[in-house]
C-alpha cells in the first residue's frame, strides 16, 4: 500500500532522484482543480476529463513512461473539503493496489517503470482513519 516515511528522507530522496517523475503534494494546493493540475503536470500526462475519474486515469495511464520511476510524493496533505480528500485518497489507494496486483507488476516489470506513494509518517494516522471511514 502506501509507504510512510520521514519527511526529511523524502525531501532526500527528491534530491537524490532529481530525474525521475516526482510528483510532490502538499498544503499548498488547496482546490481540487489545483490538485488535478499538480498530478497531470507532474507526469506529464493531461487528460480531458478534468474530475475524479479523470484523475484516476492521470494515475494509472503511464504507458508513456519507460525505464523510470515515478514518485507521488505527499509532504503534506491537500487542502480539500473532508468529502474531496476522502475521494483523492480513496483514488490513490485504488491506483495503487492495480499498480501492485499480479497485472500491474507484471506491467512495471516488463516496461521497466516503478511506482511509488509516499507520505510523511506523520500523515500515516490522518490518511488510514480517512480510508477506514470509506
Amino acid at each position: 500500500m502506501f509507504e510512510y516515511v520521514d519527511k526529511q528522507d523524502l525531501i532526500e530522496l527528491l534530491k537524490k532522484y532529481s530525474n525521475d517523475y516526482n510528483v510532490i503534494i502538499d498544503g499548498g494546493i488547496v482546490r481540487k482543480r489545483d490538485l488535478i493540475d499538480t498530478l497531470e503536470k507532474g507526469v506529464h500526462n493531461v487528460f480531458e476529463n478534468d474530475n475524479w475519474d479523470g484523475l484516476l486515469d492521470v494515475i494509472r495511464a503511464l504507458e508513456y513512461i519507460e525505464n523510470q520511476t515515478v514518485n507521488f510524493i505527499h509532504l503534506g496533505l491537500p487542502v480539500l473539503n473532508k468529502s474531496d480528500l476522502s475521494i483523492y485518497l480513496d483514488i490513490l489507494r485504488i491506483a495503487c493496489e492495480e499498480w501492485n496486483d499480479v497485472e500491474g507488476l507484471a506491467y512495471r516489470w516488463e516496461h521497466k517503470i516503478d511506482v511509488h506513494f509516499y507520505f510523511a509518517k506523520e500523515l500515516r494516522e490522518r490518511v488510514e482513519s480517512i480510508l477506514a471511514r470509506q
